[in-house]
């Protein structure tokens, strides 16, 4: 408590919102462009007030999850996607995005839930579409490997 306020140090903001504490110095020195709380030292320890940061940290976190493509959540949540299908309940404008998701960015998108051999030789990946809702719920930001911090 400081001027009968509950405070947090950066240990405890990470607990709470998942963010590190590396970050969170980052942005705190940034905070004149981005608005972030200030803090009050007490000997090598910054504090901040509790409700200003938390807010903070959530309002930034919905900002960026409202920066992610728009995901279709109509039809079964059983149904099988390909590739092309799945492009499109994410809401991406081309296959070259899961595609490179699936060779570059190995255990960012889920694995599929039925794979086919093809004639060919080549694989048919398949994913439910609740998989697929599942993975966009868990987008922290595009072009970034992550999952979604937790709630508070």
């Amino acid at each position: 408590m400081i001027g009968g306020r509950p405070h947090l140090n950066r240990a405890a903001i990470e607990q709470q919102v998942g963010m590190s504490v590396q970050t969170q110095a980052n942005l705190y020195a940034q905070r004149k462009t981005n608005g972030h709380p200030e803090g009050v030292r007490i000997g090598r320890v910054l504090w901040f007030d509790e409700e200003k940061v938390l807010a903070f940290y959530r309002d930034r976190a919905r900002a960026k999850q409202a920066s992610l493509t728009e995901v279709d959540r109509g039809g079964d949540p059983d149904e099988l996607c390909d590739v092309a299908t799945a492009t499109k309940v994410l809401g991406y404008t081309n296959e070259s995005t899961i595609r490179a998701f699936l060779t570059a960015n190995q255990g960012y998108f889920p694995e599929p839930d039925q794979v086919e051999s093809l004639p060919s030789g080549r694989l048919h990946r398949l994913w439910k579409r609740s998989t697929l809702w599942e993975f966009a719920d868990g987008r922290s930001r595009p072009g970034r490997r992550g999952r979604a911090r937790p709630k508070t």
